[in-house]
């Protein structure tokens, strides 16, 4: 299972020890978790991320 946070170095997957949670894996890394859902795979994780990241600049891009 994996997982996406953000820290000073921007958003990123991280891979989940057995039984941890989202917000624990976070944690641990030092991190700020970007999205509570955990992923099954990889390749799913990068795909949200990179969602994730569209929405915020989408978002930036708009501001006033």
């Amino acid at each position: 299972m994996f997982a996406i946070v953000e820290s000073d170095d921007g958003l990123t997957v991280i891979e989940l020890q057995p039984g941890e949670t989202c917000e624990e894996a976070a944690t641990r890394n030092r991190a700020q978790l970007a999205d509570s859902e955990p992923y099954l795979t990889y390749e799913s994780a990068c795909e949200a991320m990179m969602e994730i990241d569209l929405e915020d600049e989408e978002d930036e891009a708009s501001a006033p």
